[in-house]
């Protein structure tokens, strides 16, 4: 029907092969046959006109090939790979084929779309290299990066490894490689695995962490963490004779705070003083609320006279706290220095001691073992 309407006139027999040819113009085309047992063919007909001399046509010279089995083959081949990136596409993070030279150049040679997601690069943009990968990893975690990648270069071992990636637009993202290797002929190493988004696992991770170290009111460090850090302290304190001091305070009055003015502003009284303690103590130093209205700075490497120091300032800038309609916010301290044969109870124990002689000489002061000042007084 094409070469009718070409040629305007009806074509029929065997002058539908060779009506273009005899036109000047060579006929190549799939051809669909049908044999006689019915089974279609595809073939790959092509005819040419042979002239004797211009314009003097002696016949024609035609090739034909079945295509039927490539052309089958080739229509698999894309339904296989429509259905890989189908499915691909389908998978968080995505799948990839990762390949490094011998010579030390890098790219990937296949990656479906949630690079795209993963990277905010295109698949299109690491098929030669893989730089742009490169530079999107964060810089404290390339070295870490790339020891994983020759770890599971040479032992041929599988590639499990977990970094941060600074995107343009998402900011900080947490990814995860998982990736099998295998040596190519040529000698390059080929990967074939995928990457996958953990951020929103590695905040549930930190949220566990904070949950288990930090008092959920203020965020200062809770007891159980000052039990683990005064246990690590205590061995550097035996094994170095490193110091190891403590500050204990107690708001004055907090239940008067709380019954006047309620529970709501007391929080917020103990949110305000954790807040002091943390601007005022040094960066060595840790902040941690035990109890109720009882907080604990740790100091390690202070002996007592430093800690002393630490606590007076403390205790002047509790004291200027405003926080209406509280009048005024004071708490009694205690300061002790750890001993080698001391655990986090006896050395609590010492500093509560002190805290409520404080209290009961009057409150809003800082007390230490008298015989131990005494002894610091001589020493000036």
């Amino acid at each position: 029907n094409a070469i009718r309407a070409a040629l305007g006139r009806p074509i029929e027999g065997f002058e539908v092969f060779v009506a273009n040819a005899r036109q000047g113009r060579p006929e190549s085309g799939i051809w669909k046959y049908v044999r006689r047992n019915g089974q279609p063919r595809m073939v790959k007909l092509m005819v040419s006109a042979i002239e004797q001399s211009p314009g003097q046509l002696i016949g024609f010279l035609g090739v034909a090939v079945d295509m039927t089995e490539q052309l089958r083959n080739e229509a698999a081949f894309k339904r296989s790979d429509r259905l890989l990136r189908t499915l691909s596409d389908q998978v968080p993070g995505f799948i990839f084929q990762y390949q490094s030279t011998p010579g030390g150049h890098a790219c990937f040679p296949f990656a479906s779309s949630g690079i795209q997601q993963a990277f905010e690069v295109s698949a299109d943009d690491v098929a030669i290299t893989a730089d742009p990968v490169i530079e999107r990893i964060h810089p404290d975690d390339l070295a870490a990066y790339a020891d994983s990648l020759r770890v599971s270069s040479e032992l041929l071992t599988p590639w499990l490894h977990e970094f941060r990636a600074l995107l343009p637009r998402r900011g900080q993202r947490w990814l995860r490689v998982e990736a099998q290797p295998e040596r190519q002929l040529d000698g390059s190493m080929m990967w074939f695995g995928y990457i996958t988004d953990i951020s929103r696992e590695k905040r549930l991770e930190e949220q566990l962490r904070d949950e288990a170290r930090l008092d959920p009111l203020t965020g200062a460090f809770n007891r159980r963490h000052l039990q683990k850090q005064v246990n690590h302290e205590l061995a550097m304190l035996e094994q170095t004779g490193k110091p190891l001091s403590l500050v204990m305070l107690d708001l004055d009055h907090f239940k008067s705070v709380n019954d006047t003015f309620g529970h709501d502003i007391g929080d917020e009284v103990l949110k305000a003083t954790v807040d002091v303690l943390r601007r005022y103590a040094r960066t060595s130093d840790m902040v941690c609320r035990t109890g109720g209205e009882e907080l604990v700075v740790l100091c390690p490497g202070t002996d007592l006279k430093g800690a002393i120091t630490l606590a007076e300032k403390l205790h002047a800038a509790v004291r200027d706290i405003q926080l209406p309609p509280v009048p005024r916010i004071t708490a009694s301290f205690g300061v002790v220095t750890a001993r080698s044969d001391d655990q986090l109870p006896s050395l609590m124990k010492r500093a509560d001691d002190l805290v409520y002689a404080a209290k009961r000489a009057g409150r809003d002061q800082v007390h230490v073992l008298r015989a131990v000042l005494a002894r610091l007084e001589a020493g000036r």
